[in-house]
């Protein structure tokens, strides 16, 4: 059984501290000090900490106060269900789908695409 490990962002942010502080450390070495230091349970994995250090810009602006282990990003982009539609068709056109092969971008494929990547609709007001 798999033990999935959560760090939180402040922790990703001292993984990254320690690799600037110290440039020789290898990723493993790494793992064995994020385990010790942060009291994990197991130790993360190679790969999580190459994720980590790849990110490592934006963990080390974040600020010391936040104290959630997962904050949301807000990249909101406001898109008119009619413009996705209309990427779609551009999309098969640029595929080389002849006219009359293409498939209906209907509202129902569009309520589909939004909920299998996880599109919100939000109305504004004012």
């Amino acid at each position: 059984q798999k033990h999935v490990i959560n760090l939180s962002y402040e922790q990703n942010k001292r993984i990254c501290q320690w690799r600037e502080e110290h440039p020789s450390l290898t990723q493993n070495r790494l793992t064995e000090k994020a385990q010790i230091e942060l009291a994990l349970v197991k130790r993360p994995a190679q790969a999580t900490i190459s994720t980590i250090l790849k990110e490592s810009e934006r963990y080390l602006s974040i600020c010391e106060d936040r104290s959630t282990r997962r904050s949301r990003l807000h990249r909101a982009v406001m898109l008119e269900g009619s413009i996705v539609k209309a990427k779609g068709a551009r999309l098969l056109t640029k595929l080389g789908v002849e006219p009359q092969d293409q498939m209906q971008f209907s509202n129902g494929w569009l309520q589909s695409f939004q909920q299998r990547h996880g599109f919100k609709s939000f109305s504004t007001h004012g």
